[in-house]
């Protein structure tokens, strides 16, 4: 293996585990964000819905999870969420043609499950724009692997950057600290934090 396909291979792995690094942050700072707000509700108005105040206390919240992204439905053709390259779209089209279940209905038990593992890895990968992954799977199928679309590592790059940095936000956050913290008066005092933020806000 080329220094140049290692460098890409640490590259998709990097995206991966930051990205799943960061939407278990974002569920966490979730959790925690509405864990508070119901201790505050309980202390400060405990007969009152606090409907009326819902809006500003949105505004309270610094990270705001992503859009839930839809499971994926099993057709032949590529996924239409954002324009995908061409050269993995084609790739996916061709993995497809031999491994959709539709198409291999006259195949063993075995042989119909094997593809359908490799048929619902390269529909993530190519949600995923994991061009690596598409590669692999073409390969084991003998399949020939496009090239992969112009400055296609650079965006990696760039995206992984940008993942890092919402998690290094995510971590500020008073919601992950209080979350963090195993010191009692510590939590405490986090949370004595927040409560005066969110009567700031409410008062606004």
């Amino acid at each position: 293996m080329s220094f140049a396909q290692k460098r890409n291979r640490f590259l998709q792995g990097k995206l991966r585990s930051v990205k799943q690094e960061v939407q278990e942050a974002r569920e966490i700072v979730k959790t925690v964000q509405a864990e508070v707000e119901t201790l505050f509700k309980e202390k400060y108005f405990p007969d009152e819905k606090l409907e009326k105040h819902e809006n500003k206390k949105q505004n309270i919240v610094q990270p705001t999870p992503g859009a839930h992204e839809q499971a994926p439905s099993e057709e032949l053709e590529a996924p239409s969420g954002d324009a995908k390259h061409p050269s993995l779209r084609k790739m996916f089209k061709s993995i497809a043609k031999q491994t959709h279940p539709d198409i291999i209905t006259d195949k063993s038990s075995y042989e119909k499950k094997e593809k359908k593992k490799l048929f619902d890895a390269a529909r993530k990968a190519l949600e995923e724009d994991d061009y690596d992954s598409l590669v692999d799977i073409s390969e084991k199928l003998g399949l020939e692997a496009t090239d992969p679309p112009e400055g296609y590592y650079e965006k990696i790059g760039e995206e992984i950057n940008s993942l890092v940095k919402e998690l290094t936000m995510l971590h500020s956050t008073l919601f992950w600290q209080w979350f963090m913290s195993t010191d009692s008066d510590e939590k405490d005092k986090i949370l004595n934090e927040i409560f005066k933020r969110m009567q700031d806000y409410l008062r606004a």
